[in-house]
C-alpha cells in the first residue's frame, strides 16, 4: 500500500476510494484493517482510512440521490434511514445491500462519488490519526494538518455521487416495493 501511494497518490485514492464498497461486499476491507492498525502503530498516522472514507460519502452521496429523485414512499425510507447510517456511524453496508445494489446505478454513482473524493484526498496526502468509518462524528480523526482537504474529498465524493444518482436514475421496481 505504501508503494502504491509513493508511485501515484492520486490514482491510488480513486482506486481506494472508487472499490472500498467493492471490498465491503466481500468482506475485503477487513484485510486491510491490519495494515491501518500498523501504520498508526507505528508512524502514529494513516493514509488509507481518509481514502476509504470518501467511499462512505459516496455511498451517502447515492443515498441522497435516491432520496431526491425517489417517487416511492418505501424507497425514500429505506434512502433516508441509509443517510443516517452512514453520516452519522460511518455504516454503509444497509445502504450498499438495500438498495444502492438492487438499483444498480446508485451504487456505480457512489464508486464513481469515492473515486472522486479519493483522488483529492490522494492528491493533497491527507492522513488520519485514528481507526474510525468516514462519518460526521468522525471528523476528529482526521484533525491533522490535511484537515481542510479532507473536508474537500468527502465534499466531492458526497456531491458527486449525488448529482450521477439524480441524473442517470435508477428503477425503484427492483426494489420489490410497490408503494
Amino acid at each position: 500500500m505504501a508503494w502504491l501511494v509513493k508511485a501515484n497518490s492520486t490514482i491510488t485514492g480513486a482506486v481506494i476510494g472508487g472499490l472500498w464498497p467493492v471490498f465491503v461486499i466481500f468482506g475485503l476491507h477487513w484485510s486491510i484493517i491490519p495494515i491501518i492498525w500498523g501504520n498508526l502503530a507505528s508512524a502514529g498516522h494513516d493514509f488509507i482510512i481518509p481514502m476509504a472514507a470518501t467511499s462512505n460519502f459516496g455511498i451517502a452521496g447515492a443515498a441522497m440521490g435516491v432520496l431526491i429523485r425517489a417517487r416511492m414512499a418505501k424507497t425514500r425510507s429505506l434512502a433516508s434511514s441509509g443517510l443516517i447510517s452512514l453520516l452519522v456511524a460511518g455504516i454503509g453496508e444497509p445502504t450498499i445491500w438495500g438498495f444502492a445494489i438492487p438499483m444498480r446505478r446508485p451504487f456505480i454513482a457512489a464508486c464513481l462519488g469515492g473515486a472522486s473524493g479519493g483522488a483529492v484526498i490522494g492528491f493533497f496526502h491527507v492522513d488520519g490519526v485514528a481507526a474510525v468509518f468516514g462519518a460526521l462524528t468522525t471528523l476528529p480523526g482526521f484533525a491533522t494538518p490535511t484537515f481542510i482537504w479532507y473536508i474537500v474529498g468527502i465534499s466531492v465524493a458526497f456531491v458527486v455521487s449525488t448529482l450521477l444518482t439524480v441524473i442517470f436514475g435508477f428503477d425503484e421496481t427492483k426494489l420489490g416495493v410497490n408503494k
